[in-house]
């Protein structure tokens, strides 16, 4: 028996890079499953901003302009998405490094001769 053992490998839930990995995955997932009802609320509400300003000029007695359907660039999950998206790279190059470092990272298999 040896009297020095090595330390047990750690774990990966160990690392912070892991939790911002999974709070990159969880917001990205979250976006995909929400983010139609999102956009579709917003241009609601984007339509209904422009109908009181709308009612505003016409008490004022200034030309009402019409009603138009909100750009999609008005409402778009697609910043928070790219935010999340990179958030998911970084923190899974974090996460390798790290384990590289350790020495617990993926290895190259070896060929052994026949």
């Amino acid at each position: 028996m040896s009297s020095t053992s090595d330390p047990p490998p750690a774990r990966a839930s160990d690392s912070p890079w892991f939790w911002l990995l999974l709070f990159a995955v969880v917001g990205l997932a979250a976006l995909l499953v929400i983010g139609p009802k999102h956009v579709r609320r917003q241009q609601r509400l984007v339509r209904m901003q422009h109908a009181r300003e709308n009612v505003a000029a016409g008490k004022r007695g200034t030309e009402v302009q019409p009603a138009a359907e909100p750009a999609e660039d008005e409402v778009s999950t697609l910043p928070l998405m790219a935010f999340f998206g990179l958030l998911l790279v970084v923190a899974s190059a974090g996460l390798l490094a790290a384990r590289w470092r350790r020495g617990t990272g993926p290895t190259i298999p070896e060929k052994h001769p026949p």
